[in-house]
């Protein structure tokens, strides 16, 4: 009986150790599960929180990359160079000024951009190049020295830049139809220079030397000087238009069609030059010499390291529509009337593939 009864005992006290066992491997097992499903919702806020802040972080960084991009482009073409303004991106108001920076000899701008962000108040500076190159062509008229007009000078549409003095005989006076903006080294305009915008004395840089050697060795093909083009046919080309070389004095006149850059190492004649279709057709001359207009001239741009003359003899008016960059004006006993052709100004990037001075260099040939 003892026997039996001490069976019985041991018996029961291994129910409970298998039940105690049982209980503890559930505490441990239940431990177990919570701690993962606590570690699993702590990383997916740790997931969560770090989607966010990327999110945050990318509007922020998006935002910021608007503000440059605005503030480069009215540097650049607008010549905006003290800015200060307040823009909303990504419904963050932001307050931004972007000035010269003097301490890098005014070559470059650097701006400050606050905002509020989810409540928290964000600074950034950022910096960037101010272009030393301006496309001559985003103006109607440029010039790099003093010149005299004794007849009206007519301008519609586009900015005038005026390197030094424009000298007025009689009454003479050079018009603008309100919408174009004049820049000029003097501190003072004259009265004559009427119905323009605005007048803005800190100037852009406009103008490069020639390089003829190197636009020689670049040149699809090569004409002798003294040619006399009629009714030219450039293959339409568009990027990069078509590059010819006059190693001398050139004459065209008549229709011309397609795209083309004519480098001309001596003197230019322009007679009634027009394209056959004003939509799409241009011509670039880039020239040694000076330049004649003899009758008008259509959707083209001139840029002459010398001086724009009246050519012909008569007295009809110089016409011509597109820009020019130049010396000086020199035309004498006509009045003159030029259109702007926003052409370049629409399409920036357009500088190289036609070969203008200093961008074709700086995109093309020399990178």
């Amino acid at each position: 009986m003892r026997i039996r009864a001490r069976r019985q005992h041991s018996s029961a006290d291994g129910v409970k150790k298998r039940r105690g066992s049982v209980m503890i491997f559930s505490v441990v097992l239940m431990a177990a599960i919570t701690t993962v499903i606590a570690t699993t919702l702590d990383l997916a806020r740790i997931v969560e929180l770090r989607q966010h802040q990327s999110e945050r972080e990318a509007k922020w960084r998006f935002a910021i990359d608007g503000i440059q991009a605005i503030t480069q482009v009215k540097t650049e073409k607008l010549h905006e160079y003290n800015q200060q303004s307040t823009i909303s991106i990504n419904n963050i108001d932001f307050d931004y000024r972007v000035n010269e920076d003097p301490s890098q000899g005014n070559k470059m701008m650097v701006g400050t951009v606050s905002g509020v962000l989810e409540g928290n108040s964000r600074q950034e500076t950022f910096q960037f190049g101010k272009r030393s190159q301006i496309n001559p062509f985003w103006f109607l008229l440029s010039t790099t020295d003093r010149f005299s007009i004794n007849k009206d000078m007519k301008t519609f549409g586009g900015d005038l830049v005026l390197r030094d003095r424009v000298t007025f005989n009689a009454f003479s006076r050079f018009i603008g139809n309100r919408r174009g903006d004049v820049y000029t080294s003097r501190s003072s305009v004259s009265a004559s220079i009427t119905q323009f915008n605005s007048f803005f004395y800190n100037q852009p840089f406009v103008g490069d030397p020639i390089d003829l050697a190197l636009y020689e060795r670049s040149a699809s093909s090569v004409l002798p000087g003294g040619t006399v083009l009629k009714n030219i046919n450039n293959a339409q080309i568009d990027t990069p238009a078509a590059l010819i070389y006059v190693d001398g004095d050139l004459t065209v006149l008549g229709n011309y069609r397609g795209d083309a850059t004519y480098v001309v190492a001596g003197n230019l004649n322009i007679d009634g030059f027009a394209p056959s279709n004003p939509a799409t057709d241009r011509v670039v001359f880039v020239v040694a010499g000076n330049v004649s207009l003899t009758s008008a001239v259509s959707r083209c741009f001139i840029y002459t390291q010398g001086s724009l003359l009246k050519g012909g003899g008569d007295t009809s008016a110089t016409i011509l529509t597109g820009a020019v960059h130049c010396r000086d004006l020199n035309l004498p006993g006509v009045p003159a009337e030029f259109y702007m052709d926003s052409y370049f100004l629409n399409n920036p990037t357009k500088a190289a593939d036609y070969f203008i001075p200093g961008f074709w260099e700086q995109n093309g040939v020399l990178n």
